[in-house]
Formats: C-alpha cells, structure tokens, sequence
C-alpha cells in the first residue's frame, strides 16, 4: 500500500483519539476524607486500590493524629455514585450508605482493617457474612442477622444504578459498554455499503476472511473514555447467495484510566430471500464477557438479533443500502475468583440505518467509492443512561478494479455519535477484506 493510502487511514483513527485530549476532570473514585476536623481527599482509578487507601495505616498518614478510637467518615463517589463511610468513635463498625439504592451496610471485625476487609468482599459480592444490613444488627436478633441477604442483592443494586445513572458502566449503559458493542458487531458486519452496480448480485461464493480495527473515543458529564477494538470475521458464501457467518471482535477501553477488556464471539447465517436477491436476513446468536478489576465490575451477555438488509442501485454509479435489526439480550451471572457478580440487566435493541454509496473516481487503477451513514440505535427494557444515540458517518472504500462488481479490499471511515445526556465520541473505522 502506497505512503498516501497510509495517510488517508490513520486520519480517522486520529479524529477519535482527538476528542480525548484533555486532561482528565474526574477519577472514578472519589473520597473527602474527615477525621477530627481535619480534611483531606483521596482519588484513584482502582477498585481495589482505592479501598486499600482507607486502612488504618494510611489514615495515619493522611491524619497524624488519627487512632483506632477516633470518629472517621468519608463522602464518596464511586464511579459516580455517591456514598457515605463512616467509623463512629471508640468502635470498629465501618457503615456504608449508599442512599440512591437503599444500601445502609455495616461491617463488624474485631479491628477497623478486618471491618474494611469485609467491605472489600461484600463489593465483590460474595458471602453473606461480609456485613449485614445496619437495620438487622441493630434489632439485636441473630435470627435476622443470620438470615440478611447482602452482598451479591445489594452490588445488584448498585450495577443497576450504574448503568442507569452513570455514563461508565462497561456492561450496559452507554455506546463503549459490552452491550452496545454487542448490538453494533451484529449490525455493522452485514449492513455495509453497497458497491454501486451490484445490489441484484450474490456475493461471491467461497471463504472470505476480514480484519478490522475500531478507534472510539468518548465525552460524558466531565469523564472521558477512550475505546481499541480490533476485530477479526470469517464468512463461507454458498452459491444461492445463503451465507454462514462468525466473528470475534476483542476490545480493551480506558475509562479515565480504569481498563476494561471486552471480547464477544457471533455466530449467524445469512439468508438471501428467495426471489428477492438484493434483500437477505440475518440470525445471529452472540455471547460477550467484559471486564475490569480497576472498576470492580465484571459481566457477561447472551443475545440473539435479526439483521434485515436491503441494497439498491441508484443508476450506474450510486448504491443505497438500508439496515434493519432487532436484538434480545441480558446479562448473566459471573463467578471468577473471589468475585460473585450479577447485573440482572434484560434489553430489546432497535437499529437501523442507512447508507448512500457513490463511485468518485479512480486512484492508480483502483476504484475509490464514497458513502455516507446515518444510524439510529435505541434499547427498550432496563434503564440505561444512554438509552439512545445516533451515528452521522462518512466512509472511503478502495476496490482492486474498475469493474462494478470487483470487491472492495479496504475501507476507511469516520463517524460522529450523538447520545442521550449529552453524550459525544468520535469512532474511526478500518475494515480489511481478503
């Protein structure tokens, strides 16, 4: 590939990394720290890392005068939700509340660090005897303190609100989540443009083998996300235009400096409808586990879509294509190591778009075919903070020939997302055919 063609397929991915400049505004965990008057914050990109700021021993750094008797409290966001912690004087109880879900949590060790260790593990949403509900242990019966239902109901809870309230969750919620990504993996692999001239054409019979790479980067209520994806897709065409499909994108996000790692497998197959030859339905079935120990959240997804594609010729120059698809999927319950996590999140989803297509001229003897996108994805079900978003995009596509119906080994494209609350990002796109 010439030094030019180069040129012309980083621009993209540099358009989606430009949005994310800024310096970062928001970690996403947050604490304001009280103890004897005095104050003082903490702040991290880690779960884990976070919890570990507030043991007795760093306290001591943070306050000199600070001892296992003093009165300690904390307001806190996590990940944007706020909380409150909290140690009363002369006690080891460590209560955690958490108004915006009804959690009101304490954690009772025999010191202050074994009561912030319990705090830890009820947030992976393991055993029961990681705290019980404030409301239970000061009724005083060991009956209902026995019988409390925490960790893994309560972190339910707060997921939940996560992805409802909050533009970082990386199950659900928002255009990065695995969620999303998911829905667009299904669409995006069998609505693309339509080379002008052979919308009424089955596509060639045989394997055909694709990479492709996708830039996102991301802008909401002051944080600011920043998604790699890579993507690799295998396709076996019959001769009746039938088709059978499987593809495995892989991602890694940065949610301000949290990492997130995304990976779904899809398996479908293409129906080309009798009679009908520039229209086909698509079934697919996609499972999808993501992932982060920075966020403390972890999830994986079922779903099942049906993907309508209809292709058009607009003269001898021009090609249209419209896509239609509807998706079912809800996550399931996760059991790695020591976490115990389960969002209990079902959605149906809704996109379609379409995309107009035109031949511009040639390049040393390669046909150069423009095309612009508008999409539209929206979900029904369980609250999501971006419950809908929009997609404007333009595209280059490189055919090796100057016929109509010579494929296209190489496109490149940009795209501006638009979502709910003011969400923006910028996505840079390129797909490799063989």
């Amino acid at each position: 590939m010439h030094f030019r063609h180069l040129t012309i397929c980083a621009v993209p991915f540099a358009a989606a990394l430009i949005i994310t400049s800024p310096v970062r505004s928001e970690e996403l965990f947050r604490a304001d720290l009280r103890v004897d008057g005095v104050e003082r914050r903490i702040t991290s990109g880690n779960a884990e890392r976070f919890l570990d700021q507030l043991s007795s021993n760093r306290l001591r750094e943070l306050f000199p005068a600070y001892t296992e008797r003093s009165a300690a409290s904390a307001r806190v966001s996590l990940r944007g939700i706020a909380a409150d912690l909290s140690f009363e004087s002369n006690s080891t109880r460590l209560r955690l509340v958490v108004p915006a879900v009804g959690i009101d949590q304490t954690f009772l060790g025999r010191t202050r660090d074994e009561s912030q260790k319990q705090l830890q593990e009820f947030a992976k949403g393991t055993a029961a005897s990681a705290g019980v509900p404030t409301a239970a242990l000061n009724s005083g019966d060991a009956r209902v303190i026995a019988n409390a239902v925490t960790g893994s109901n309560a972190i339910t809870r707060l997921l939940r609100y996560a992805a409802a309230r909050t533009p970082l969750d990386p199950i659900a919620g928002n255009p990065t989540s695995l969620l999303s990504r998911m829905v667009q993996a299904d669409y995006d692999s069998v609505v693309t443009p339509t080379v002008p001239g052979t919308a009424y054409q089955p596509a060639a019979p045989g394997s055909h083998w694709g990479l492709g790479g996708t830039v996102l980067g991301t802008s909401a209520q002051g944080y600011n996300g920043r998604l790699f994806e890579l993507s690799s897709r295998y396709t076996y065409n019959f001769r009746n235009g039938d088709g059978v499909l499987a593809d495995l994108p892989v991602a890694i996000a940065d949610l301000e400096g949290s990492k997130v790692y995304q990976a779904s497998l899809g398996l479908g197959y293409r129906w080309q409808v009798p009679g009908v030859p520039n229209w086909s339905l698509t079934p697919r079935a996609r499972f999808g586990f993501a992932g982060s120990v920075d966020a403390g959240a972890i999830g994986g997804i079922a779903a099942g879509s049906v993907t309508s594609t209809l292709r058009f010729n607009l003269g001898a120059e021009t090609g249209l294509t419209i896509g239609n698809s509807v998706g079912y999927g809800e996550t399931v319950p996760i059991r790695i190591e020591d976490y115990r996590i389960s969002y209990d999140i079902a959605n149906w989803s809704f996109r379609n778009g379409i995309i107009l297509t035109h031949r511009l001229g040639e390049l040393a003897g390669r046909v150069i075919d423009g095309s612009v996108a508008v999409t539209d994805t929206r979900f029904a079900g369980d609250r999501l903070y971006v419950n809908s978003y929009r997609e404007y995009g333009i595209a280059v596509s490189l055919r090796s020939g100057t016929t109509a119906t010579a494929p296209a080994p190489v496109q490149v494209g940009v795209s501006y997302l638009d979502g709910d609350h003011g969400y923006q990002g910028v996505i840079g796109k390129l797909k490799l055919s063989f």
